[in-house]
């Protein structure tokens, strides 16, 4: 465990409850970094370089656990997806996580033992 990350306990336990893909992962790490943006399913494909199924699915899961909300654009009447307010504190502590190099490195292969086990029911 890390002693001088006052978050690492509770960054922990989201993982293992909420990720079981890399493109949850990959959709959290960028939405962490820009809490403010709100995207369609072609950008988070542009940024992620996963499929249309995959980040639609990943997408649907997290606004399900409403983790991200939905808004439908109307110009050209597609979802867009950002992070929820009620969840923007937990994705600045999850922000400062993954700015300690020591932090991030722990985080990232704890994310990626649970989708490789499949640990968790998310």
């Amino acid at each position: 465990m890390i002693d001088n990350f006052p978050y690492f306990s509770e960054l922990q336990e989201f993982i293992t409850d909420n990720i079981n893909s890399i493109e949850k992962w990959d959709i959290l790490v960028y939405f962490s970094r820009s809490p403010e943006s709100r995207e369609d399913i072609p950008s988070l494909m542009a940024l992620s370089g996963k499929s249309e199924a995959a980040i639609k699915k990943a997408v649907d899961d997290l606004a399900q656990k409403k983790i991200l909300s939905v808004r439908w654009s109307n110009k050209d009447k597609a979802p867009r997806y950002s992070v929820s307010t009620d969840f923007k504190p937990f994705m600045e502590k999850l922000r400062r996580g993954l700015d300690d190099r020591q932090c991030r490195f722990k985080l990232m292969m704890m994310a990626l033992e649970t989708i490789r086990n499949g640990n968790n029911t998310a």
